[in-house]
């Protein structure tokens, strides 16, 4: 089978019982983060080689690691980006139902059996994947679960900031996939303004969020899609800048030297027990994990590709 080349590097350290202690820097994340890849720029050779990588119509972080909701969720929508059939692809949308939905919770999980207590429950970015994936593929018989998996969504607390991830590091990426989720539900009856006022202000003079291009590429991403959630009567002059200016500035940015240059924004963090026996103590090592360029700039590439053929309106 094609190996494909790890796309994250993780800083490992031990939660000792008086500190941490650094342990080492590792590579991995050698399949779902390809999905970015995939969704960035569609290729007939990288589909069919993540294709052969599923397990019983699921994907893997990285081998050996285990098929999970969010990591498969990735792939498919790499792979729907990519013109895969859509019948193959709401098998593996089945797939996740049959695998992550919990009847008793109603929603969605990434696992259900963790490495580490925290892991287990609803999961924000699953059930926004859910929502997402049913509709996009128009897979109206899964309709139930789609709905049970919005109302988890609008169950959620947020603030200015947006939605606060399990599991990843940078606000823009869960918020990007939200989002995403309630623009597809046309869920427009909750008030949005706050977090666009808050990316609006957050914006560099340069047009840039925090000059990375993970961030620059997302936020711009999610500026477009709150434009279009928020309620048709707001007053666009109320807003500290008009989305399409924001969108554009955003694009000139990524457009420049500083927007090409991979950087190393981090992307995940994690951790597991590791119990040992007839101790008292729980071990953790908890994993840093930042992009080594690749999946920023394939991000760049989507955002540059959404914002230019789409675009915010003007008025």
């Amino acid at each position: 089978m094609t190996s494909l080349p790890p796309l994250l590097k993780a800083h490992i350290y031990e939660f000792g019982e008086k500190q941490p202690l650094y342990i080492r820097t590792s590579l991995e994340g050698n399949i779902a983060f390809h999905g970015v890849l995939l969704k960035a720029k569609p290729c007939v050779n990288l589909s069919k080689v993540l294709w052969d990588k599923q397990i019983n119509g699921l994907w893997e972080y990285q081998t050996g690691f285990g098929a999970t909701m969010e990591d498969s969720s990735l792939v498919i929508d790499g792979l729907l980006d990519s013109g895969w059939p859509h019948s193959l692809l709401r098998n593996s949308v089945k797939c996740l139902v049959d695998s992550f939905f919990s009847k008793k919770d109603k929603a969605f999980h990434t696992v259900f059996n963790g490495r580490s207590n925290y892991w287990l429950g609803p999961s924000l970015e699953a059930n926004a994947f859910a929502v997402y994936l049913i509709d996009a593929l128009e897979y109206s018989e899964l309709n139930s679960f789609r709905n049970n998996a919005l109302a988890y969504l609008l169950k959620q607390p947020f603030s200015s900031l947006g939605w606060k991830s399990r599991w990843f590091q940078q606000h823009s990426i869960t918020n990007y996939y939200v989002l995403r989720a309630l623009h597809s539900a046309k869920a427009k009856d909750i008030n949005l303004i706050p977090i666009l006022i808050q990316l609006l202000q957050g914006q560099s003079i340069d047009g840039s969020w925090d000059a990375s291009i993970l961030n620059t590429s997302l936020n711009s991403l999610c500026v477009s899609l709150l434009a279009e959630l928020i309620p048709s009567g707001f007053k666009a002059s109320l807003l500290p800048l008009n989305p399409y200016t924001a969108t554009e500035m955003a694009r000139k940015w990524l457009a420049t030297d500083a927007g090409q240059t991979k950087q190393n924004d981090p992307i995940l963090y994690y951790w597991y027990d590791n119990v040992k026996p007839n101790s008292t103590f729980n071990q953790k090592y908890f994993y840093h994990v930042e992009d080594i360029g690749e999946i920023g700039l394939g991000w760049r590439t989507f955002a540059m590709s959404e914002n230019g053929h789409k675009g915010t309106s003007k008025n």
